[in-house]
């Protein structure tokens, strides 16, 4: 979900347990390195694609397949909806976001977890959230 495509998610999937294996000796909690890992990955992602804007709108002008093609959770009438409001987010908010609601984490582990406080982690939370 952190991802813009299938694609990129298997990338940053694979790069994630690259460095896992790098350090397992040293890593005592596996779950919480491979999610600061991917978000770290994605932010460097992110700064890269903004310093290099002209490459990418040639790529975005340019033909390319759909990406949920591959994808299972597609044909779920919500996802076009979900995807196009997590991807119109700061990696930031779509991190806070994702670990905890999706990922049913408190906001204390949000906070521990990505190095931030936890009121940031509510402010996020409150100001991103849908109204149910």
């Amino acid at each position: 979900m952190l991802a813009p495509d299938p694609h990129t998610a298997e990338d940053i999937y694979q790069e994630t347990l690259q460095r896992l294996a790098a350090r397992w000796s040293r890593v005592d909690n596996p779950k919480a390195f491979c999610r600061r890992v991917m978000h770290n990955i994605v932010v460097d992602q992110t700064r890269a694609r903004a310093r290099r804007p002209q490459e990418l709108r040639l790529v975005e002008n340019g033909e390319k397949s759909d990406p949920r093609s591959a994808d299972p959770h597609h044909s779920i009438e919500v996802w076009p909806s979900l995807r196009a409001a997590l991807d119109s987010l700061g990696v930031q908010q779509r991190t806070v976001l994702m670990l905890r609601y999706f990922d049913d984490r408190s906001e204390a582990e949000v906070a521990r977890l990505l190095g931030i406080s936890v009121g940031t982690v509510k402010s996020t939370a409150s100001r991103h959230r849908a109204p149910a």
